[in-house]
C-alpha cells in the first residue's frame, strides 16, 4: 500500500506544475487580449433566444444509435427508396 502511496505523490509531484504552468498560459493569453465589451452586451441582451436555438439545435437531433438515418437510405444512386 506503500508503494501506491509514494507512487501515487511522485505523479502528482510530476504532473502538477505542468499542469499549473498551461493554466498560467492560457490565463495570460486569455487576457492578453482587447477588452469587448459590446460582444458582452450584444450577448446579455440576446440571451433568452439564443437559449432557445441551443435548445431547439441540441433536442431537435435525431438519435444516432437507433440505427441507421433515412438520409443514408434516400441517397442511394441505384433508384430504389
Amino acid at each position: 500500500m506503500s508503494v501506491v502511496l509514494v507512487l501515487g505523490l511522485l505523479m502528482n509531484a510530476i504532473i502538477l506544475p505542468i499542469a499549473g504552468k498551461r493554466v498560467f498560459f492560457l490565463f495570460k493569453l486569455i487576457t492578453s487580449g482587447q477588452p469587448a465589451p459590446d460582444r458582452v452586451e450584444g450577448v446579455t441582451s440576446r440571451i433568452g433566444s439564443s437559449i432557445k436555438t441551443q435548445v431547439v439545435e441540441v433536442f431537435g437531433q435525431k438519435s444516432s444509435s437507433s440505427g441507421p438515418s433515412r438520409a443514408l437510405h434516400t441517397s442511394s444512386s441505384s433508384g430504389h427508396s
